[in-house]
């Protein structure tokens, strides 16, 4: 028993002795003086350092962030070059396409053009944004040869039911011509769109109602013949549009009938050709040849020439499912035109035209004395034009009377050395505001040989 307490009593005190040694080894030395203040320091100095490196990471963010505020980004995609700025409220984009044609013709026929290969249209197109709201597109077209301005607007969207348009651009009445060329199956567009105008100078209010289901346009435009396109207008009339076109099922849960639209469209104004400009058209065929044109010979028995109210109305439609589609459009138009008062050309044996005719007389006149034929031309340039047509051109025998343009407004031209003396206006003028007296020096025609 006493062995056994010894035994436990070497043991514990050789554990004790090992526990006070490791306890001794893990206690620290001593630190010199100052050590703990120095290591302080140094502590409060990374610190510090630390704040600054934060803050300077803090305005680097900032000053990227004002950066990305005021840098415009540069695109370029398969839609063309893009330059758009910061906050997105100016945009400039430059795109633009080109289509080529070949035109075959398999006989000897030369009425039907040569064979050959076309740039049918070379366009490119410069589109801007301002201000979010406001849209600028110009678009030359060089395709045939020829430099010809195409679209030249600005548009301004004050709200979806609510936009403005101003410029040169398409009259929006056939709705195959309202497509982009880019859009179309065809190189060429259908038939009715020679009625349709192409490119007019004028302005439209236009937009969606009803979730875009209904959209609508109504304008103000210079007027152009069928198929037309111009800068300028020649006479003081002008030509209004409206437009209306549905989607009835645009917003159905079903899709079978998404793609169904239907609408009608109306213009209507006035024209007033002269021999040299008869303000009517021409239509072509889809290889661009004419197949109509009226008549015009630069003579008043030969030219048909348009004087008064003209109009056009175009149904039209389409629907759409997945890739298949048809589209529909029906367009009639009524010019009024004064056809040709004789319809038969002069053969110069039996009949004549009326400048052979003025030869033949042998008529005679100084070209410096005074004109023996006085017209007040207030009534013939308001009344008589507006009634009549003008019939002075066309009931004179020897062409004296003819309504020439001039600074874009018509004017009467009296050739007074071609008067036969025959006192025909006299009698035909419907107000009388054409007064004859004798001319100076006993000029007249001579009728020798006759």
């Amino acid at each position: 028993m006493r062995a056994t307490t010894l035994r436990w009593s070497a043991t514990g005190f050789v554990m004790t002795l090992f526990l006070t040694t490791s306890a001794a080894a893990q206690q620290p030395a001593a630190d010199p003086p100052g050590e703990i203040d120095a290591l302080a320091a140094k502590i409060e100095e990374l610190d510090q350092q630390l704040r600054v490196l934060q803050r300077k990471l803090e305005i680097e963010r900032e000053q990227a962030a004002e950066k990305v505020k005021v840098t415009p980004t540069v695109t370029a995609g398969r839609d063309g070059y893009a330059l758009k700025s910061a906050d997105g409220d100016f945009q400039v984009k430059f795109r633009g396409y080109i289509q080529a044609d070949g035109r075959f013709v398999g006989d000897n026929d030369t009425t039907s053009g040569p064979t050959t290969f076309v740039l049918r249209r070379v366009r490119p197109v410069l589109e801007a944004t301002a201000f979010k709201i406001f849209d600028f597109k110009l678009m030359p077209d060089f395709g045939g040869g020829q430099a010809v301005l195409y679209d030249a607007y600005a548009d301004a969207r004050f709200a979806p039911w609510l936009k403005l348009r101003v410029g040169k651009y398409k009259p929006q009445f056939g709705l195959e011509r309202l497509q982009s060329a880019t859009e179309l199956t065809f190189i060429e567009r259908g038939e009715p769109t020679n009625i349709a105008p192409n490119r007019d100078l004028g302005a439209s209010l236009y937009g969606d109602l009803a979730g875009e289901r209904l959209s609508y346009a109504i304008g103000v435009f210079n007027g152009v013949v069928d198929g037309g396109n111009a800068d300028l207008d020649d006479k003081s009339g002008k030509d209004v549009l409206a437009r209306i076109f549905a989607l009835p099922f645009k917003n159905a849960e079903s899709d079978a009938f998404k793609g169904l639209g239907a609408g009608f469209a109306v213009t209507s104004g006035s024209q007033h050709g002269t021999l040299t400009a008869p303000d009517l058209p021409t239509y072509k065929t889809a290889a661009q040849q004419t197949h109509f044109r009226y008549r015009a010979d630069g003579t008043v028995e030969g030219t048909t020439v348009a004087d008064g109210a003209h109009w056009r109305v175009g149904p039209q439609g389409y629907y759409y499912a997945g890739s298949v589609g048809f589209l529909s459009e029906y367009y009639g138009h009524r010019p009024k035109s004064l056809e040709p008062s004789n319809a038969v050309r002069p053969d110069r044996a039996l009949t004549f035209d009326k400048v052979t005719s003025v030869h033949y007389s042998g008529t005679r006149h100084e070209e410096d004395q005074p004109p023996h034929l006085l017209v007040q031309t207030d009534v013939c340039y308001s009344r008589c034009g507006e009634e009549f047509g003008h019939p002075c051109q066309r009931f004179c025998p020897a062409h004296v009377y003819e309504m020439v343009e001039e600074g874009g407004r018509k004017r009467l031209q009296i050739n007074a050395a071609n008067c036969v003396h025959c006192k025909t206006c006299d009698i035909m003028d419907p107000y009388q505001v054409i007064t004859w007296v004798p001319p100076e020096g006993g000029g007249g025609p001579q009728y020798d040989g006759l």
